[in-house]
């Protein structure tokens, strides 16, 4: 005998939607890649979008982050640039240091974050793209994960009155991007990275041109230092 079972015409939409979520995390966690780097001085977790390197590349640094002048992590590395070189470009790089973040804030550091003589923590980079006709202004956030703190500068263009014709490098200042500089770190390590503009979609974005700045904030937010 074949007992009929029969759906409410609420509860069937609702066990789709459960069942396809519990499918989706399952994936997501399936084809995740979590990284420890040695060299690097940290491990970090890799979205799947992203089509992490699953080679045998043990570390991406070219030499130790206790070495006197840090060491530097090619997040493209991460993410396959062994076999497509141009992610290299494209994707940001980390450098990593030995040493504490209010160390590295109280010096030109790269990132254009420092600390004040007064001690507040300021964006000191007043560079202004002049042949980009474009005018500047810098929103400061902090942000903070696991063993770590930090602050990330975001750069925002609006062009000038009577911009002329640019250099075709411009374009990265557009408003479909977001230019952003970062300092973080702990009391015995410390990462930095320069201005990077990332794509503001996630769907919009082709991992040949470029990261989208969701996507990227996950990457960085999975940073575990090893030291602090």
């Amino acid at each position: 005998m074949i007992k009929r079972v029969f759906f409410r015409s609420w509860a069937l939409p609702l066990f789709c939607a459960c069942l396809f979520n519990s499918l989706l995390a399952s994936g997501n966690e399936a084809t995740a890649s979590n990284r420890e780097l040695p060299n690097c001085g940290l491990e970090l977790s890799v979205p799947a979008e992203l089509y992490p390197d699953q080679g045998s590349h043990s570390d991406f640094c070219p030499n130790s982050y206790l070495d006197s002048g840090g060491t530097v992590l090619l997040l493209g590395a991460v993410m396959g640039g062994h076999t497509n070189p141009s992610l290299l470009e494209t994707i940001p790089s980390l450098r990593i240091y030995s040493k504490s973040i209010d160390n590295t804030l109280s010096a030109n550091n790269g990132s254009g974050i420092r600390r004040s003589l007064n001690g507040v923590v300021e964006n000191m980079d007043n560079f202004i793209e002049i042949d980009c006709s474009l005018k500047r202004k810098t929103q400061l956030s902090e942000i903070s994960e696991n063993n770590w703190r930090g602050w990330i500068a975001e750069d925002v263009y609006q062009e000038a009155e009577n911009s002329g014709l640019r250099p075709d490098y411009c374009k990265r200042y557009s408003k479909k991007n977001r230019c952003v500089r970062m300092i973080i770190g702990n009391s015995k390590e410390s990462a930095i990275m320069g201005q990077y503009c990332l794509t503001r979609l996630d769907e919009d974005f082709d991992l040949d041109a470029g990261l989208s700045y969701n996507i990227f904030l996950r990457l960085i937010r999975s940073i575990r230092f090893s030291d602090g």
